[in-house]
């Protein structure tokens, strides 16, 4: 029996030709030391079919669909920039939501399991994966943190290293603090008031009908929305932030710019969106905190 170090591994992430065919050669994917959990999720319906017996059919429910689902989590580094051209459908800056909904771009994502010596044994992969909702925070003193969603068409579980070349690249990538974070946003707000930010991604996916039509694999994975959120907490000062109140679903989309900065990248937000949450100051705490989360009706990323 071979009893696993569940905390030895590495992540490969590297882009599909073909929706959920496996790319075995690994040489142009990014590799992360990161966290990632996933688990197979089939589809299932309860067949109308008499039971003939006291005690449920173990044949009552059917698998009609095959999926996987997942999660990665980390710091940010520049590194991550593959997040970004997945979520958002483009390898070219600033990224943004197309003009016209089109299919999702897919990716393989790999877990190298390795040995004490740092060489990958064996793995597995999810095929055809989509990454939705993509989520980056940022708190005072700390590094930003980002968590990625994905869904799969299919799995491998438990691999042979054999069946795969040029496993061996590493992780790189610079952290992005909270430290060399900016910001500036409509409300008079300056770049030293604030205080930590969450701003989350997201695509409606159409239905499973239109997912997994004539398949028992995902074959479109369209979506017919976009959008998100942006949450920040900032020092409230009674000059500027006395109107935030009148401010709350006003009909014209504030602008926000929250840029992260490190040695080797810039990656600068711009975020349009409605004021639905302006959270009066806490009158115990020590100093005014306030509190503002916005729907986004707009996205660019420029990265630099």
């Amino acid at each position: 029996m071979a009893i696993r170090n569940s905390n030895n591994y590495k992540i490969a992430i590297v882009k599909e030709s073909v929706l959920g065919q496996q790319v075995t050669n690994l040489s142009t994917a990014t590799f992360f030391n990161d966290k990632m959990e996933w688990s197979n999720a089939p589809i299932t319906v309860e067949r109308a079919k008499k039971e003939n017996s006291l005690y449920k059919a173990a044949t009552r429910n059917k698998i009609t669909g095959n999926l996987a689902t997942g999660t990665i989590s980390g710091d940010l580094t520049n590194t991550h920039e593959i997040l970004l051209q997945g979520h958002f459908d483009g390898t070219a800056t600033p990224y943004a939501y197309p003009a016209h909904l089109t299919t999702q771009a897919s990716y393989n994502i790999y877990q190298l399991y390795m040995d004490s010596t740092g060489a990958v044994v064996t793995y597995d992969v999810l095929l055809g994966c989509t990454l939705n909702p993509l989520s980056i925070t940022g708190e005072s003193n700390g590094i930003v943190q980002y968590s990625c969603g994905f869904e799969a068409a299919t799995y491998l579980q438990e691999q042979l290293v054999a069946t795969i070349t040029n496993h061996t690249g590493t992780a790189s990538g610079v952290p992005f603090l909270f430290g060399d974070v900016t910001s500036q946003v409509t409300f008079g707000q300056t770049p030293s008031k604030l205080n930590s930010f969450s701003m989350e991604f997201s695509k409606s996916i159409v239905d499973n009908a239109i997912r997994f039509q004539n398949s028992m694999t995902k074959t479109n994975d369209y979506y017919t929305q976009v959008g998100g959120t942006l949450s920040y907490v900032a020092l409230w000062d009674g000059t500027n932030k006395a109107a935030d109140q009148r401010e709350l679903y006003d009909e014209v989309a504030k602008s926000n710019v929250i840029t992260l900065i490190n040695a080797t990248k810039t990656w600068a937000f711009t975020l349009g969106g409605i004021l639905t949450s302006a959270s009066r100051p806490d009158a115990d705490r020590g100093i005014y905190l306030g509190n503002y989360t916005f729907d986004l009706t707009s996205v660019s990323i420029a990265v630099s």
